[in-house]
């Protein structure tokens, strides 16, 4: 296995917990007190009543006149034109403390070339998932050591790529056996599609990635480990900001299940509530699989063509 690095700030949580979203704003907008709230004349549409809402004891912000909401970071790349990093260093500055960095040291899987068995195929194709775009995916098979047979076993290899480099493997055997490879980056799966695209759409899984290429979207991305529960800690986020930091609309496909709402809820509040837009599901279906199992590629269209704020 090959290794590189990269240099992260080690420190984000504590730097993000530091700011004070009133002292952020109000070098920017006359905030007057309200309640339990503070208002304003909003910053990003013209009005003359204010309805630029800012709830010091949540650290959010929100106007009832055009929308726009978020946190202080959120303000900052809105209203100060700042990329998400430009505005965590901006925040440290500003309360003085100093930004750690790390070293990080990932290692490079090796490549598994080995071609899908015929009974792998078939298993795609019961997902409604056509050779081509398993071909188109870079999907593979090997064999491997798994941690729930804990025995050498068949599985599926997802190739993560960033800047056409293999930087990560998702192996999947068969009752829902999985593994990520060993001290690889973490980041989105199908990464790559997102370069020069004005929109995202991101779902939780491979397979629903595929499903979404299926129906005809190709700047689809998703997570490399699931909803999971409690704090979410994102780090894949933290390791591809750069690839949202230009986007103009981000569709969120997560899981119809409480794990996959509390992901939607937390990619919206980092990537920035404005810009992102949800599907709704229609009854009986959990994800995007599920989605073009029953009901077919024209629902999905349908889904995200309606996708609201």
């Amino acid at each position: 296995m090959q290794g590189y690095f990269i240099f992260m700030i080690s420190n984000i949580d504590q730097i993000k917990a530091a700011a004070n979203i009133a002292d952020i704003i109000s070098p920017h907008i006359k905030l007057k007190k309200h309640g339990h709230n503070l208002v304003g004349i909003c910053p990003f549409h013209s009005e003359k009543t204010p309805s630029f809402t800012v709830t010091e004891a949540k650290g959010i912000y929100k106007c009832f006149g055009c929308g726009k909401s978020g946190d202080a970071i959120q303000f900052l790349i809105d209203h100060e034109n700042l990329n998400y990093i430009q505005a965590i260093k901006f925040i440290a500055e500003k309360y003085n403390i100093p930004i750690e960095e790390e070293k990080k040291t990932y290692e490079q899987p090796a490549q598994r070339l080995e071609k899908l068995q015929p009974d792998t195929i078939k298993y795609f194709e019961g997902r409604g998932i056509s050779n081509n775009t398993l071909l188109r995916f870079n999907i593979t098979e090997t064999t491997e050591w798994m941690p729930k047979s804990n025995a050498d076993t068949r599985a599926i290899c997802f190739n993560y790529f960033k800047d056409s480099q293999l930087v990560n493997i998702k192996f999947r055997a068969k009752d829902k056996d999985f593994k990520l490879a060993k001290n690889a980056e973490l980041i989105f799966y199908n990464l790559d599609s997102l370069q020069d695209e004005t929109t995202a759409i991101i779902v939780e899984g491979e397979i629903d990635c595929l499903s979404m290429y299926e129906a005809g979207f190709y700047n689809v991305v998703s997570v490399p480990n699931g909803a999971g529960t409690g704090n979410q800690q994102l780090k894949y986020l933290d390791n591809c900001w750069q690839y949202f930091d230009d986007k103009e609309k981000i569709i969120i496909f997560t899981d119809n299940d409480e794990p996959g709402k509390n992901l939607k809820e937390e990619l919206a509040r980092r990537l920035g509530k404005d810009r992102c837009m949800f599907v709704d599901y229609p009854d009986g279906c959990k994800d995007a699989n599920d989605v073009l199992l029953k009901h077919g590629k024209g629902m999905i269209t349908s889904m995200v063509e309606q996708a609201r704020r």
